[in-house]
């Protein structure tokens, strides 16, 4: 008898794992449409019941990504464009304002392009005056980080140093950083 009610515990635990699991998914996924009606009427095939959504903002969503147990990456991904730009580790990386995101971008470097198969640079993609712009950087240090991002139209302007952006943009990633 009592190896019965073991072996019913040990499938019946996995299995409430897994319903749990799927119930989650399909919170998100509500969570989504009723938040950025936007994703859910862009026709990327990207979207879907998908428990790494983390949240989202017009056509901006950032999902969660676990590259290891303890490691966790959020990802900013543009969906009506159908591309992530950036990257930060705690949900403290960013900030909302009017309708633009500003990220302390920590997912650079994405990317290694070589064009004679000797010298390596850095690819980072942008959209940018309704089209996508590629800029390419030798070391890493030299890819901009401050990152601010129209939620409706997906334009991006960045910013290597706090040095660039006008002075109430720099206000905000200055709280950015004093939050980290």
């Amino acid at each position: 008898m009592k190896k019965k009610i073991l072996i019913v515990i040990i499938i019946l635990v996995p299995i409430s794992f897994l319903l749990l699991f799927i119930l989650y998914g399909k919170y998100s996924y509500e969570k989504t449409i009723t938040k950025c009606p936007e994703i859910r009427n862009i026709e990327s095939g990207h979207y879907g019941r998908d428990i790494s959504f983390e949240d989202c903002y017009g056509i901006i969503s950032i999902d969660r990504w676990n590259p290891t147990i303890s490691d966790t990456l959020y990802n900013f991904r543009d969906f009506k464009h159908d591309y992530y730009f950036a990257g930060i580790n705690d949900l403290n990386g960013y900030a909302m304002r009017d309708s633009n995101l500003y990220i302390i971008n920590k997912g650079v470097g994405k990317s290694k392009v070589s064009f004679d198969n000797v010298r390596y640079q850095y690819e980072e993609k942008y959209f940018i005056n309704g089209e996508f712009k590629y800029f390419y950087y030798d070391k890493i240090e030299d890819i901009p980080i401050f990152l601010k991002v129209n939620t409706m139209s997906g334009e991006v302007a960045f910013y290597k140093s706090l040095d660039e952006p006008s002075e109430s943009d720099r206000k905000i990633f200055e709280e950015l950083e004093e939050v980290k």
